[in-house]
């Protein structure tokens, strides 16, 4: 292996490398919100072609809704299991977990568990989830600084790749109490008051 290597910059003194560093990290942002910008214009597009009607949330998860559910809300926090089947823009399968045809890596196929809005899947996937309730079915398109963005999953997935996943919430639960923090006991309000 041969490496080649160009010193662009020598910084003098760990202040000059500390603002070099937040100088970087603001033209990534740059970058990445005009990526996000081109990934969610990407996506609309796709939607519009294809007549399809989806919800926009906050950061850029757009959401079909073929069936809300009538169980409780997926809300942030909750334990949530899903069954799906994820996809590239151009039709290509990456993975599922109700169909073993569907998948690259082979797994069983058992239902997805992770904690909505907080962590356990991409960001898309904890956002995304949330505008349903227990027996929802959907879509949801998300673009791919909320998926794996820069980096990819290859051979699955593409860096920069918006991802496709239709979706069954299966099951949505309280999360568990977190073991040895104590209640705060509740004030008791004084008699006649």
């Amino acid at each position: 292996m041969v490496l080649t290597l160009r010193v662009l910059e020598i910084l003098p003194t760990r202040e000059a490398v500390q603002q070099d560093q937040m100088e970087e990290m603001a033209k990534q942002k740059q970058r990445d919100d005009g990526r996000k910008v081109g990934e969610i214009k990407a996506i609309e597009q796709y939607l519009a072609k294809n007549n399809i009607k989806a919800q926009q949330t906050k950061s850029g998860v757009f959401c079909e809704i073929q069936n809300l559910g009538t169980g409780p809300k997926a809300d942030s926090g909750k334990i949530v299991s899903i069954n799906y089947t994820g996809y590239s823009m151009d039709g290509k399968f990456f993975d599922s977990n109700v169909d073993s045809n569907k998948q690259l890596q082979k797994h069983p196929l058992t239902p997805f568990e992770f904690m909505a809005g907080m962590q356990g899947a991409i960001t898309g996937m904890l956002e995304g989830i949330t505008v349903f309730n227990e027996g929802g079915k959907g879509r949801l398109f998300i673009p791919s600084v909320l998926g794996y963005g820069a980096q990819g999953s290859p051979p699955a997935i593409k860096p920069y790749e918006n991802l496709i996943f239709e979706i069954e919430v299966t099951s949505v639960k309280d999360a568990p109490q977190q073991q040895g923090m104590p209640q705060m006991p509740m004030p008791q309000q004084a008699p006649g008051r």
